[in-house]
């Protein structure tokens, strides 16, 4: 998310909030039965309608929030399903009423799937799984946001090595002490 921002021009700050607030896009997966999101072969489909309920569940959560860092996870949690032509959900918002931070978390998060691997699927290569987004673009995805990934393409392998060859850190990354170089919006 932070190197889509970067290359779209949004500045440091908004591109750190934006990096941590998706951590959480995810968050409503908690209220989703592990035997759904486990499951290695295709969803039925009304499993596939509970698991259509994590945006809700995890905006719920994080509802309330007085914090810059929780307002941004909520929106993108709630959001981050949406599809540029309406046929997202929970809401079938369309173009620019997804907001902007659900908008780029929606592109990363596919990237992200699409070279993981899955119970149900095998990894993808990012050539492979590059190609996929961009012929999502303006139906799944913004095309702009389509356009930032594509740009930032060497950043994006170099991120890619750099995980490969980071061990998993023990550190809580919630502390306190990890929001200081972000300007404070955690406080």
């Amino acid at each position: 998310c932070y190197i889509i921002g970067r290359v779209m021009g949004l500045d440091v700050r908004t591109c750190l909030l934006l990096r941590r607030a998706s951590e959480l896009h995810d968050l409503g997966k908690i209220g989703i039965p592990d035997a759904i999101l486990n499951k290695a072969g295709l969803l039925t489909e009304e499993e596939f309608e509970v698991v259509k309920q994590h945006p809700t569940i995890g905006a719920d959560l994080l509802a309330g929030g007085k914090t810059e860092l929780i307002q941004a996870a909520e929106q993108i949690a709630l959001s981050h399903h949406e599809r540029w032509d309406g046929r997202g959900y929970p809401a079938k918002l369309k173009g620019e009423q997804i907001p902007l931070f659900a908008r780029i978390v929606a592109v990363a998060d596919v990237l992200d799937a699409l070279t993981s691997k899955r119970p149900y699927k095998e990894c993808w290569s990012l050539d492979d799984a590059m190609a996929e987004i961009h012929q999502g673009s303006g139906s799944q995805f913004d095309p702009s946001i389509v356009t930032a990934l594509l740009a930032a393409r060497g950043q994006i392998e170099e991120a890619f090595m750099r995980l490969e060859k980071t061990p998993i850190s023990t550190e809580n990354p919630w502390l306190e002490s990890d929001y200081s170089s972000m300007g404070g919006f955690a406080r």
